[in-house]
């Protein structure tokens, strides 16, 4: 537990990226066997972007689509080769994470030399340290990203996400405004657009935590 402790205790130090991938080298890290870690942030519902930290070359570009479909649907740890549907992959554990704002981590754990029939018994031991790390991981990256400036929702797309955050569906809200259903959708998807969320549900809750709708709250 002291190494458990000691590990997140130097997360929490982390402010810049820099200092981030010096982690991923500390002798405790490295003694652990990992590789590096992946974040996915949700740019829209259909657009994913993947940052590699320290795990440069462990994900190629053909490797993009089924970590994401990992970062965004699994809890538990998987094998790389599996996932990848590469028997020659590198022989590691990935140990996913979702976390807010459309973010989801990962760290890239390399196995010992260990007989197959013992790799998802590994992996289950692997994903109980690592877990409790990753959320540690996952602030110190946001802490290291440069802020980014706040997206501008206008006075109708504010008017929309109140409604909707109403539980109003869309052709409600369009007879209360009295705009089409169409206008409606067209608003709203614009707010994820500009909040990089998935669903409006996320788009509410971004703003909300950003104080943008304090004005009708």
């Amino acid at each position: 537990m002291k190494h458990l402790e000691s590990l997140i205790r130097q997360a929490e130090a982390v402010s810049t990226l820099e200092q981030l991938q010096a982690w991923f080298a500390l002798s405790e890290v490295q003694a652990s066997h990992c590789l590096g870690m992946a974040v996915a942030t949700a740019q829209s519902p259909t657009v994913f972007d993947v940052q590699q930290v320290a795990a440069t070359g462990i994900v190629a570009e053909a490797h993009r689509a089924p970590l994401i479909a990992c970062l965004m649907s699994e809890s538990k740890p998987r094998l790389w080769r599996e996932l990848t549907q590469e028997p020659a992959a590198e022989r590691c554990v990935v140990v996913p994470r979702k976390g807010g704002e459309g973010e989801s981590v990962a760290v890239f754990i390399r196995l010992p030399l260990i007989p197959v029939c013992q790799e998802l018994i590994w992996a289950e031991k692997l994903g109980w340290f690592w877990g409790i790390i990753l959320p540690y991981l996952l602030q110190a990256y946001r802490r290291a990203l440069p802020a980014k400036p706040m997206p501008l929702i206008s006075p109708r797309e504010k008017e929309c996400l109140r409604w909707a955050s109403e539980g109003k569906t869309s052709w409600e809200i369009s007879q209360i405004l009295q705009i089409s259903e169409r206008t409606v959708n067209f608003h709203l998807s614009n707010c994820m657009e500009k909040t990089g969320s998935v669903n409006r549900q996320q788009a509410i809750a971004k703003c909300l935590i950003r104080g943008q709708l304090a004005d009708w709250v």
